[in-house]
């Protein structure tokens, strides 16, 4: 008996061994056990209102639609960056003329330094 191309809700009524989720069905037959390699994702289906949505996802697992081949890195800029205190050892002289220049431009000096050092960096 072969399965061919069959979508998982196609199955016959089988004991499923093993499930491993991967973007592409493959189906093998071990002793009239369906072993499942892996599944399709699913296509999330249009919602007409927040009720409807809300009701879908109290009876499916995200799981089930998440595309891993599709996942991307994002970055949030305007978050509140998480910062860790240093000490640096600077000249006197150097921490004065930081202070005055600072007070010029109405900004607290560490902030002044904060600033100095990330244009820094922003330079090639």
């Amino acid at each position: 008996m072969s399965l061919g191309a069959r979508k998982p809700w196609e199955l016959p009524q089988v004991e499923i061994v093993a499930i491993m989720v991967y973007p592409s069905l493959c189906i093998s037959e071990v002793s009239h056990k369906i072993v499942i390699l892996s599944i399709y994702t699913l296509t999330i289906p249009t919602f007409k209102n927040i009720e409807e949505e809300r009701v879908f996802w109290e009876t499916h697992d995200t799981l089930d639609y998440l595309d891993e081949t599709k996942v991307k890195k994002v970055r949030f800029p305007n978050l509140k960056k998480t910062t860790k205190s240093i000490s640096i050892r600077l000249p006197v002289d150097m921490i004065d003329e930081l202070k005055v220049r600072a007070n010029s431009m109405d900004v607290p000096y560490q902030s002044f330094i904060k600033m100095l050092l990330k244009k820094g960096l922003n330079t090639p």
